[in-house]
């Protein structure tokens, strides 16, 4: 072998070692990146999972919140409700004083008529009627008190689209009262 051929096994040689510790080098950054890719990954999984733990947290509140807003709406209904029927208790209540203290002062017959008269120049919210049953009174034409009162009185309440047994009880006590 020749000196030029053992300089070129040589130098292969030293160039085969530069390649496998360039290779080795490359390696070892890789893995590095991957060890930090893998850290990075760990933390996105955990602020992933505390994210979804805060999401069902709000959602458990979202809801229990919802349920005291229903309940809270369901007890202001039902408040309003007995007030609704308390007013035209004491409006009923009201116009019947205001009849006999009239009737002290003019004959019965026209005590009566005026004591009538009044009551119906209330408003259909004065029965204490839902606004689903004002509505249907008002949509087939019953838009004041003495209307309702002539309807009942013939018999035809029954009739109107939107007013049920419930709506028509609660008329009859309304202006019997």
């Amino acid at each position: 072998m020749t000196d030029a051929n053992l300089d070129d096994q040589l130098a292969s040689l030293f160039q085969e070692q530069d390649t496998k510790q360039d290779q080795n080098a490359r390696i070892k950054e890789l893995e590095r990146q991957l060890r930090e890719a893998s850290k990075e990954a760990d933390k996105l999984r955990n602020a992933r999972d505390k994210a979804k733990k805060e999401v069902e947290d709000l959602r458990a509140r979202n809801e229990r919140l919802s349920e005291k807003a229903a309940a809270s709406d369901k007890h202001r209904k039902q408040v309003e409700h007995e007030f609704n029927q308390k007013l035209v208790q004491y409006k009923a209540r009201l116009a019947r004083e205001q009849a006999i203290a009239q009737s002290r002062m003019m004959p019965m017959g026209a005590a009566v008529e005026e004591a009538t008269e009044e009551a119906d120049a209330a408003s259909l919210e004065d029965l204490g009627l839902n606004a689903a049953a004002i509505r249907a009174l008002t949509d087939a034409g019953y838009d004041d008190v003495a209307k309702v009162r002539q309807a009942h009185a013939d018999g035809v309440i029954s009739e109107v689209k939107g007013i049920g047994p419930k709506a028509q009880s609660q008329i009859a006590e309304a202006l019997d009262a």
